[in-house]
């Protein structure tokens, strides 16, 4: 026979290729086939997960590679007497992707076309040197009657040996196939103990589960399995069982489940079912007394503490009836009817979910691991067509311009760090609530809601608004109060000691004495009459009261003789220049309101610049707008203060003991604004400050 006709004889066929990756699919072990050189030829998913290697690094790669030195020889001498024909097992240490050691049970047997089969569990803990070398089970638990904690011990030993049984791979395969079949746990218990019953021969068996009672989810949820759950006990028999043994198992695997899973149990909280067997031997006596039982934990992985859910039992009248490969079969069975009744309480609790976020007034939304859309109400649906854009794959990464990662990673406190808003909308506002969930210990869930808080936010700008409005009212107050009193507090004493000095010295007061001290009554008098009239025009202003009534007016002749009048008036050492344009024309404007805008902003000018400087007034003309442009020499205005100098009684830091109310720029604003035009400041300290008003040339 020829090599390729060689090789042809030993591949196998489609069906036998199928039935492999059925059982590689359905194994929550890692499982691999290694060919007659050493090297994995096929391997299943939970490698990656074990090793942290991809299995494409693993594949074609000789499969003592990750096995560290010191366990090499050992695994290589177990792999040898498997090609001598022989089914061994042994533990090897491994290295794992991120440099940490790994030690592994193998299980591994000659397939019938030559290749090497192994399965294989993590150890964990690890073991020392001397349990390394000696891998042998401790006997299975044979006696009805054996201590509580006698068999605690037992079942943790067996727990973390986590033996494969030594068996026909074809048990294996059907067992974990009926697993991934089952959606319920009846479905799921008596598929499991009918194929325990050829494997391993048994009078009664049965479970025990911790199922969550529908109507404390939420609860259950919140407290994370803390109350106490309802228990579903399910009975096999293949030998009819008096009433005795039936009640006294039935409390031995109470209190067992109720010992290791923490929760306190009674009879109250179980319930009975009995499942139908194809093998009862009817006319077999009683059974009155169990010689030999053994009770395997349901254990669901986690990466955290792993959790009790309940208990796989298997019974016979004879003593001593189980061996150490019955109970490492029923540990096989025991971790997948584990995974799935956990996976049939996750679907259950999906649902449940549903139906309640169904009826909330918020979006509600249920991401899986991946980010992926599980559950949502419609209201969900509706906020997520404004603030975010889904692909096909469900797939959620941000809201409202928000990654889901930020969202995550804000505080509980931090409404603002939860805000979101419509891109193309910025008043519909948005609070985005997202918390992890466990449904079960295995997939981690999170929970989003979305609430829309847009009418809330409006109110809240409202009152905010309101606040500031109260704020700067109130400051307004503190700033009438005290520029009121302190500019009528100093010209009523300058007008009371000049009349007091009259009333007193008048007959040895000279004529020009007399005169001088007449004219600081008089002057002090049209101050506060200025300031009176000020204080009038900004309520008029504020309250609309004020009249506007325009007239033509020739803006170059009207500026030029306000220079002239403060020229005249001889209480300044100032330059003052005036620069008009000829040609400006005749402008419809109010001749009193004109007046005070000019007045004003001139005053300002001659009283914060130091003597002998320069103050000048530009007039420019063209066919869309008539500038004036107030320039001078003072103490200019801070950054600070300019944002604000515009408002009444507002005025700068920086002047000192120099007179004022802080009226003059607020009145020449509010009267440039009736004309239709703008005002606009410029300044810098100890420079000067460039005053620019601009009427529209439609007011001609």
């Amino acid at each position: 026979m020829s090599d390729s006709q060689q090789n042809a004889s030993i591949e196998p066929s489609t069906e036998e290729l199928d039935e492999l990756q059925r059982f590689f699919d359905c194994s929550s072990d890692c499982c691999c086939v290694i060919d007659l050189d050493g090297y994995f030829q096929r391997l299943n998913p939970p490698w990656e997960k074990v090793l942290g290697w991809p299995l494409t690094a693993l594949e074609g790669h000789h499969w003592l590679e990750t096995v560290t030195q010191e366990t090499r020889s050992p695994a290589s001498d177990a792999y040898h007497r498997v090609q001598e024909g022989h089914s061994v097992r042994f533990q090897s240490c491994h290295h794992h992707k991120n440099g940490d050691a790994c030690w592994l049970n193998w299980q591994m047997w000659q397939g019938s076309r030559s290749d090497t089969y192994a399965v294989v569990s993590v150890i964990t803990p690890a073991p020392s040197k001397s349990e390394a070398s000696n891998s042998s089970l401790p006997e299975p638990i044979s006696s009805q009657d054996t201590d509580l904690q006698e068999f605690e011990e037992i079942q943790q030993i067996l727990a973390d040996q986590n033996r494969i049984p030594d068996v026909e791979p074809q048990v294996l395969y059907d067992i974990s196939l009926k697993v991934s079949n089952s959606f319920n746990d009846q479905d799921l218990l008596q598929a499991i103990l009918e194929h325990l019953h050829p494997a391993i021969p048994h009078d009664i068996s049965g479970g025990v589960l911790l199922a969550s009672s529908p109507s404390n989810l939420l609860a259950d949820l919140s407290s994370n399995g803390q109350s106490p759950p309802e228990c579903k006990l399910f009975f096999k028999t293949q030998r009819l069982l008096s009433t005795d043994v039936k009640l006294q198992i039935q409390q031995q695997l109470l209190s067992n489940l109720a010992h290791m899973s923490g929760h306190s149990l009674n009879a109250d909280h179980l319930t009975v079912h009995t499942l139908e067997s194809e093998a009862t031997e009817v006319e077999a006596p009683l059974i009155q007394e169990i010689g030999s039982q053994v009770f395997v934990p349901l254990i669901v992985p986690s990466d955290q503490t792993p959790r009790i859910i309940g208990l796989l039992f298997i019974g016979a009248a004879q003593k001593e009836r189980f061996t150490e490969e019955h109970v490492r079969l029923l540990y096989f069975a025991a971790s997948h009817v584990a995974i799935a009744a956990q996976r049939f309480r996750s679907q259950v609790a999906l649902e449940q979910l549903s139906q309640v976020i169904m009826n909330l007034q918020d979006g509600v939304l249920l991401l899986d691991k991946n980010k992926t859309m599980a559950l949502s109400n419609g209201r969900a649906r509706d906020y997520l067509a404004l603030l975010a854009e889904m692909g096909t794959d469900q797939t959620l990464t941000e809201l409202g311009g928000k990654s889901l990662e930020e969202l995550m990673r804000c505080p509980t406190e931090d409404r603002n760090c939860r805000e979101v808003t419509v891109t193309d909308h910025p008043e519909r506002v948005f609070e985005v609530i997202v918390q992890p969930a466990s449904l079960n210990v295995e997939l981690g869930y999170w929970v989003v809601v979305i609430r829309d808080i847009s009418d809330r936010k409006r109110f809240e700008l409202k009152i905010q608004n309101a606040l500031e409005h109260a704020r700067e009212l109130s400051a307004l107050k503190s700033r009438v109060m005290r520029t009121v009193s302190h500019e009528y507090r100093s010209p009523l004493t300058t007008i009371l000691m000049a009349a007091e000095t009259l009333d007193k010295k008048f007959d040895h007061l000279s004529s020009s004495q007399r005169h001088h001290f007449l004219n600081r009554i008089q002057q002090t008098g049209k101050y506060m009459t200025q300031l009176v009239d000020d204080m009038l025009y900004i309520d008029k202003s504020e309250s609309g009261q004020l009249q506007f009534n325009p007239t033509l007016i020739d803006l170059n002749q009207f500026c030029s003789q306000i220079v002239e009048e403060l020229r005249l008036q001889g209480d300044h050492h100032h330059t003052l220049i005036f620069s008009g344009q000829e040609d400006a024309g005749e402008l419809l404007m109010d001749p009193m309101l004109l007046r005070q805008i000019v007045t004003n902003l001139l005053t300002n000018a001659l009283k914060y610049s130091p003597d002998g400087g320069c103050i000048r007034l530009d007039l420019v003309s063209d066919l869309e707008q008539v500038v004036l442009t107030i320039q001078d020499q003072g103490i200019g205005i801070p950054v600070t203060d300019q944002e604000k100098i515009f408002e009444a009684f507002y005025r700068a830091e920086n002047v000192d003991t120099i007179q004022g109310t802080g009226l003059g720029l607020c009145i020449a604003k509010k009267f440039v604004e009736l004309h239709g035009g703008q005002i606009h400041l410029d300044s810098q300290i100890s420079i000067g400050t460039t005053v620019t008003v601009r009427f529209p040339i439609a007011s001609r």
